[in-house]
């Protein structure tokens, strides 16, 4: 068979395009090794924090079973209703009135 060959016509200016190329391919493979070792730093971080927690957990309950249970919280709670009847407007300013003559007693 015989050998054909073609001419470049700009053989400095491909080679040159070329070389860009292959820069700009370095360059995303440093970015993505990067991006990898972050994303193993990220894992290790977040399997530290996961047994962190479960210790946090561990030792809370030890704890709880450790100190007294509180008799205040063995009782129910009672339920207080609240008033929801309409308050009378001369009564709160009965109250209004002695306040501000206690606060004139003190020079407030």
């Amino acid at each position: 068979m015989g050998k054909f060959y073609m001419g470049i016509k700009d053989p400095m200016g491909l080679r040159k395009a070329l070389l860009d190329c292959s820069r700009g391919i370095l360059t995303s493979l440093q970015n993505y090794e990067v991006y990898d070792s972050l994303r193993k730093r990220k894992s290790v971080y977040i399997s530290k924090l996961k047994e962190d927690v479960a210790e946090i957990h561990r030792l809370s309950a030890k704890l709880r079973s450790i100190l007294p249970e509180d008799e205040e919280k063995k009782k129910p709670l009672k339920r207080v209703k609240k008033k929801t009847g309409e308050y009378d407007i001369g009564n709160l300013s009965e109250e209004l009135s002695e306040i501000e003559a206690k606060m004139a007693k003190l020079d407030i």
